[in-house]
């Protein structure tokens, strides 16, 4: 029916971890019915609950949260753009510029992820 290939990405220079979205494909003839946002709805909670350990020394350990998920979508793909957009992704900042569409045939497509706070409530069950 559906797959995603996905993997997590460390930026160094910001400190960050990202998932990145390398593949995700439905059947033709199960297009429509919600798998992909299923996928999609998936992957943005694997990205949420990931805490990343990273280790800088034999001593120091840093946990390091995901930030967002990214993906590649081709230039005009206007359907899975779309897609994309009605679930919140838009142009990542490290994305080629729509300006560039001669270099580039793809853009860069992202989403930041919010992360609720749990909180102990004393005393109520």
């Amino acid at each position: 029916l559906a797959f995603s290939h996905f993997r997590l990405e460390h930026d160094e220079a910001q400190g960050t971890f990202t998932l990145y979205v390398w593949e995700i494909q439905v059947d033709v003839k199960c297009q429509g019915q919600g798998f992909g946002r299923l996928l999609m709805a998936v992957l943005e909670q694997i990205a949420v609950q990931c805490v990343v350990c990273s280790v800088r020394s034999e001593r120091e350990h840093v946990h390091v949260v995901v930030d967002k998920i990214a993906l590649t979508v081709f230039r005009h793909n206007e359907a899975a753009r779309g897609f994309y957009g009605k679930l919140g992704f838009g142009l990542d900042e490290d994305s080629p510029l729509e300006e560039e569409e001669e270099e580039e045939d793809y853009v860069i497509l992202s989403k930041r992820l919010r992360r609720l706070r749990r909180t102990a409530r004393r005393g109520s069950r």
